[in-house]
């Protein structure tokens, strides 16, 4: 076995090891985790099978082990940016749409507020509750979007 083996042996195996403690500890979520996970035993499985190391050289193009796991690691790379792009659009769109909603059931509550006090009060009260909910909401969004802000950049 090669020094570079050997080498990506430990590597991958720390890989694995790290991502079970941030998803153990709670710093990784689960639904992240399985494509680090998937990409250490990937690793693993090449290096210590030498004959799938040299058909994925062969599939590449390459005759260099190390140069095939380099590009290998680029495009797993150019695939978890992608997928953190979505997920952060998904979670702008998400906060867009309730700080809309919330400002529209604002405007109403203003305005039931506005025409007559004594016989909007159950009115008043269930937008008032809807309007802690989709604030409530928002938070757990924002808080989400930091957290993923968070682990992307601690990746970096």
């Amino acid at each position: 076995m090669s020094r570079t083996n050997i080498i990506i042996i430990i590597s991958s195996t720390a890989t694995l090891l790290f991502v079970l403690e941030l998803v153990r500890r709670r710093k990784l979520r689960e639904e992240y985790s399985w494509l680090w996970l998937l990409t250490a035993v990937v690793y693993l499985v090449v290096t210590i099978w030498s004959g799938l190391g040299d058909w994925v050289t062969d599939a590449i193009g390459t005759n260099s082990v190390p140069i095939a796991f380099a590009f290998i690691g680029l495009q797993f790379l150019v695939i978890i940016s992608i997928q953190y792009s979505v997920r952060l659009s998904n979670l702008t769109t998400q906060i867009k749409d309730l700080s809309q909603e919330v400002a529209i059931l604002d405007s109403e509550l203003r305005q039931l507020q506005g025409e007559n006090e004594k016989d909007t009060n159950e009115e008043f009260l269930q937008l008032i509750q809807q309007n802690e909910l989709l604030s409530e909401k928002i938070m757990t969004l924002e808080r989400e979007l930091d957290e993923f802000k968070d682990f992307s950049t601690d990746d970096a």
